[in-house]
């Protein structure tokens, strides 16, 4: 992964301690990732940053979801995110499945737990995929690392980065937002279109 160069006077590390606690996915391990229940515990718990992937859905909305396919994360089978409304996206449950793989012990996280009981504690409690307009609302104050995926569709890639710039500047996160990706063409790009994140 790597970091966007910033400008000098950028606040968003100053803003961090040395060992900053940076929750990934909203602490996927413990709770369904990339939602607001996850960012609220990890928050709780201490977390100094939050990291997510952002997409964007059929109606430009841009939602927290890592894979492009709603399979990861719910039971569906085979819907990509680009092709559907906020609304259908929202409509699956994010707790439905969490549960069905190996997770880390609250009290000691790099600490695995298999469970052979598979009970899927967050299932049917109205855990969704949130948007970025959400966690930007519910949580001011904190640090956020966004991760942008790559998209093959250029002009798609271009209209994320202009949407997620346009959200950042809309709610004052210009200094609390970092943005990251697997190449480095990829935040450059970034920064082409934002160039102050």
């Amino acid at each position: 992964v790597e970091i966007a160069e910033l400008a000098p006077d950028h606040k968003v590390f100053s803003l961090l301690p040395p060992k900053a606690t940076i929750a990934y996915r909203g602490s996927k391990r413990l709770w369904p990732e990339n939602t607001v229940f996850a960012f609220s515990n990890a928050i709780a718990m201490g977390a100094d940053a939050l990291e997510f992937d952002v997409q964007m859905s059929q109606d430009k909305e841009l939602v927290l979801i890592r894979e492009e396919k709603l399979d990861a994360v719910t039971n569906s089978k085979g819907l990509v995110v680009r092709d559907m409304t906020l609304a259908q996206i929202q409509s699956h449950d994010v707790g439905e499945t969490w549960g069905s793989e190996t997770r880390y012990s609250i009290t000691s996280p790099d600490v695995e737990e298999v469970s052979t009981n598979q009970t899927f504690p967050y299932k049917g409690i109205g855990i969704r995929v949130p948007t970025l307009t959400e966690v930007f609302t519910l949580f001011p104050l904190i640090i956020k690392n966004i991760f942008l995926r790559p998209l093959a569709d250029k002009s798609l890639q271009r209209e994320l980065y202009q949407n997620v710039c346009e959200l950042i500047e809309l709610h004052n996160q210009t200094d609390r937002v970092f943005v990251t990706a697997f190449l480095e063409e990829y935040v450059k790009g970034f920064q082409r279109v934002c160039p102050g994140v």
